[in-house]
């Protein structure tokens, strides 16, 4: 860049260079004695006499000229860029894996602690085994295999290891539910409850490619606050995110999404409207309730 501009500079230096020796000849000329006029011999033409202050104008303009040549661009010339908005000169998308500190902060590296065993709020509590009330009633009347094969209640001291080994606390709504079944419930045409050996296993797992891929993906396509709750077996999840309780979806090629049908402000809300799609028979969020061989499915619209 410095070689460019010294050789668009040298135009203006050397017309500085002429306009100096101008200044001194015009001085010299004028500090000499005059040489007697030789007699004239006939007329003699017109000449156009330029004074020093005529000269010094004109040299300045060509010296304005010049130095205009570094701004102006020119036919076969280079040109500067403008200079680059700040979209354009962001960096661009890092590849390399999280570095230890950016894994603690996507919430996928938590402190060892000790299992804490918390009181669930006794009036989520009761909203939840009512849905679950509904629920089961059903089974056990159009479904009893299902019903049959639902989770065993999980312990509070289990549900307090689980939240200490992903250094996080769950939402009152999911552990209530926990607390009621661990599990075993087709939940929709592509999901079934997780039970909490299997919740702990994907979010390691998903914490673990997190770790490994850009920083772009943190909270985008994982986050170590997500729980997943939900499986699909296909690289799908329903998780509900440990900072506000609002239940949504992750898929692999995807990641995560808060909206469309997959999404709601709660798990309580979520439960309920699968309570209601059984009563009523009625699609939930598009997938339909049927009974197949004394078994709760779902058909996916």
């Amino acid at each position: 860049m410095w070689d460019l501009f010294l050789v668009r500079l040298a135009p203006a230096v050397v017309a500085l260079a002429v306009l100096a020796l101008a200044v001194r000849e015009s001085r010299r000329r004028s500090a000499a004695p005059l040489a007697p006029p030789l007699p004239a011999t006939g007329p003699a033409p017109a000449r156009r006499r330029y004074g020093p202050a005529r000269l010094t104008a004109f040299l300045l303009l060509a010296t304005v000229l010049a130095a205009s040549d570094l701004a102006l661009p020119g036919p076969g010339r280079e040109t500067r860029p403008p200079p680059a908005t700040p979209a354009e000169a962001a960096p661009p998308p890092r590849e390399e894996s999280l570095t230890p500190g950016e894994v603690r902060r996507a919430g996928c590296a938590p402190a060892k602690r000790r299992p804490v065993v918390r009181p669930v709020n006794p009036r989520t509590k009761a909203a939840v085994d009512r849905a679950w009330d509904r629920i089961e009633r059903w089974l056990r009347r159009r479904a009893p295999g299902t019903y049959r094969t639902l989770g065993e209640p999980a312990t509070p001291l289990r549900i307090a290891r689980a939240e200490a080994a992903m250094g996080l606390r769950f939402p009152d709504g999911l552990k209530a539910s926990l607390l009621r079944h661990d599990g075993g419930f087709p939940m929709d045409a592509l999901h079934d409850l997780s039970d909490l050996d299997v919740i702990v296993s994907d979010w390691r797992m998903l914490c673990g490619i997190l770790a490994d891929g850009p920083i772009e993906a943190v909270d985008t396509w994982w986050h170590g606050k997500m729980i997943p709750f939900a499986s699909a077996g296909d690289g799908g999840n329903q998780v509900i995110d440990a900072r506000n309780g609002a239940v949504g979806n992750y898929y692999n090629e995807e990641g995560l999404s808060f909206d469309g049908d997959r999404g709601w402000p709660s798990y309580l809300a979520m439960l309920r409207d699968i309570a209601r799609s059984l009563e009523k028979g009625r699609r939930l969020r598009g997938d339909r309730p049927v009974v197949r061989d004394g078994r709760l499915d779902w058909d996916l619209e």
